[in-house]
């Protein structure tokens, strides 16, 4: 077996582990402010506490024995765990130095932090970042697209959960990368986030990763560029891997997998999961097939072209034959419904999450040919006074027979979610209804695109339709 099969391999084993290893944690780090690894770490416990020491009983015929005051706490730490570790992780760059071929230009400063120390970051971040009412609309635009259940209380997700599923990130900001350990001395866990997180600043360093990621307004877009940096990434620490864990380390790694705790596994958000995971995964094969074709070469002249589009990442041939994604445009709709309606959110799906906004209700087999065949799209999800939710997702495909596949399909998807059946208008047989008392839904079609309006009443959805000429 050559080299380059067993690189195959590794890359595949270990994204297997990540993902088997996050299905207990939410990465959601915004993407603007650091690069992660999503290994999870098993807890260590905490440490036993020493037997108090019974105080002796005095008798009155002797002078009272002073207390003495309590001694001063002292940091008997006479090496930090980055100059402890220093040796080590220097090894561990010039191997990664090797295998990348790409040499650092400046040094790179890490450091280590406690899962409480992440806790706290992440904590201290979104507070700056975000208020609790950000927080709700984009829960709320989770909910809607299917990504999260309607009871899921992400405020606390984001700290929490996600803390406990990163192993590891670097900043482009700081340009500086953190291991997260409770250890004074690395183990496999940490030696493997290391060389995860130093390919990330050699990438920083020659391809600017803040230039990269940096991309506002468009989340499919965003998530294809991260493919290609955490791909890369992973690619090297599988290669890393190989070389350096050994068979014993391995079955630990998958023993720490396989003894999550019941309770995270079963209450982590999947969808949400899968896109958290997509550069990981996606991303990962996605750099390999370019690497196996090229070498780092053709990896390198990635950067200069980065996926645009998740469609770009998991088919390969769209993105070398520059089938780059059609841009389309959304009315403003606010105005349109009237009073008491605001803007909760206003992006693209993309392949993939077209892809897990059906699964919710199909099979994964169906709902991926319906969602293969994009060519681009724009959603915008509103929301009233009363709570209710709307959402418009106008999409361009590459066929007119594929925005038929995903007509068929949306049809079906109606049929689970609201257990009703859309009907053709006596206006337009490409025009579908489907009401209740508690929801209106169209599905409409115009050659390779497609409309779909999900709204609280016939009136609201009706009121979108007529800013869609010709749907």
């Amino acid at each position: 077996m050559t080299r380059k099969q067993w690189a195959i391999i590794a890359a595949l084993a270990l994204a297997v582990i990540c993902e088997l290893c996050t299905l207990a944690g939410l990465v959601m780090w915004d993407s603007r402010q650091q690069t992660a690894t999503i290994v999870q770490g098993v807890p260590t416990a905490s440490p036993t506490l020493p037997a108090e020491t019974p105080t002796p009983v005095v008798t009155l015929t002797l002078p009272p024995t002073p207390t003495p005051p309590e001694p001063t706490p002292t940091n008997t730490r006479v090496f930090t765990r980055e100059e402890i570790n220093e040796p080590t992780l220097a090894r561990i760059a010039d191997e990664v130095i090797a295998w990348r071929e790409l040499q650092p230009l400046a040094e790179v400063d890490f450091q280590f932090l406690t899962l409480a120390e992440l806790k706290d970051r992440f904590a201290r971040y979104y507070a700056e970042e975000y208020t609790p009412e950000d927080i709700e609309k984009m829960r709320q635009a989770y909910v809607t697209l299917g990504l999260l259940d309607e009871d899921f209380d992400l405020a606390t997700a984001l700290v929490d959960m996600q803390a406990e599923s990163i192993a590891g990130f670097y900043t482009p900001e700081e340009k500086k990368l953190y291991i997260i350990s409770e250890y004074e001395l690395v183990e496999t866990e940490q030696k493997i986030t290391f060389a995860h997180e130093y390919t990330h600043a050699l990438q920083d360093q020659h391809f600017d990763l803040a230039h990269l990621i940096d991309i506002e307004g468009n989340s499919d877009r965003a998530l294809a560029a991260r493919s290609l940096a955490e791909g890369d990434a992973t690619l090297l620490m599988a290669l890393y891997a190989y070389e350096n864990v050994t068979e014993a380390e391995w079955k630990w790694l998958a023993y720490q997998a396989s003894h999550l705790e019941k309770e995270k596994v079963e209450t982590a958000p999947q969808a949400l999961g899968q896109v958290s995971l997509f550069p990981y995964t996606y991303g990962t094969q996605f750099v390999l097939d370019l690497f196996l074709q090229g070498g780092w070469v053709e990896v390198n002249q990635a950067y200069s072209y980065p996926p645009q589009s998740t469609e770009q990442v998991m088919h390969l041939d769209k993105y070398l034959g520059k089938d780059d994604p059609q841009p389309v445009e959304l009315p403003d709709l606010v105005p349109i419904l009237g009073e008491g309606w605001e803007l909760l959110d206003r992006d693209v799906m993309g392949e993939l999450v077209t892809k897990l906004y059906l699964e919710e209700q199909l099979e994964e087999e169906q709902a991926t040919k319906a969602a293969e065949g994009w060519g681009g799209d724009a959603y915008v999800i509103l929301r009233n006074s009363q709570g209710q939710r709307l959402l418009v997702v106008h999409t361009v495909w590459d066929s007119a027979a594929e925005a038929q596949e995903f007509s068929t399909a949306f049809s079906d998807y109606v049929a689970g979610k609201y257990g009703g059946t859309l009907t053709p208008s006596a206006e337009k047989a490409e025009r579908e209804w489907c009401d209740s008392s508690a929801v209106s839904v169209l599905s409409s079609r115009r050659d390779r695109e497609t409309l779909i309006v999900v709204a609280p009443d016939r009136s609201s959805a009706e009121k979108v339709l007529a800013q869609f000429s010709g749907f």
